[in-house]
């Protein structure tokens, strides 16, 4: 359960969530697809952020562990 803020933080900017996006959208001014297409490169670093801790599980727990 180490990448539940890091799946948290991508229903915030994907659809059928897109908390984020509609913050955006009301002060921007911008369109939501350009919002969307902004944020895509955001989403796919959170992914292999994401897949790193789940399949490398001490790399969550390291920092907590030199504390």
């Amino acid at each position: 359960y180490y990448y539940q803020s890091v799946c948290t933080e991508i229903r915030l900017i994907t659809p059928h969530v897109v908390i984020n996006a509609f913050v955006l959208l009301q002060i921007s001014g911008l369109d939501l697809i350009q919002i969307v297409k902004g944020s895509l490169l955001f989403l796919l670093v959170l992914l292999f952020c994401m897949l790193l801790v789940v399949f490398i599980p001490e790399l969550a727990l390291w920092l907590p562990t030199t504390m």
